[in-house]
């Protein structure tokens, strides 16, 4: 029984944390500055009478910045489905 309390426990402040993270992406979102610069940032939008110039540097910062996303993600999981097997 206090095992499984345990494992509830840690289980209930894992999901406290995504729940968190979750509501730290909603501000942000809401964030009309922030929205802006990750729409100019991830989809080349530009404002009127802007020119947006892409760069080989530019590209390749990007796909290493998606690739390590990708890769925390894939830790993250990892260590979620570590703890819960625990």
């Amino acid at each position: 029984l206090s095992e499984q309390t345990e494992q509830a426990k840690q289980q209930r402040q894992s999901e406290q944390e995504i729940v968190d993270s979750l509501k730290n992406q909603v501000t942000l979102l809401n964030n009309e500055s922030y929205l802006a610069s990750l729409a100019r940032a991830q989809y080349y939008l530009s404002k009127e009478g802007e020119i947006i110039f892409s760069t080989p540097e530019d590209n390749d910062s990007m796909k290493a910045k998606s690739l390590n996303k990708a890769y925390l993600e894939a830790q993250n999981n990892q260590n979620k489905v570590n703890n819960e097997k625990n």
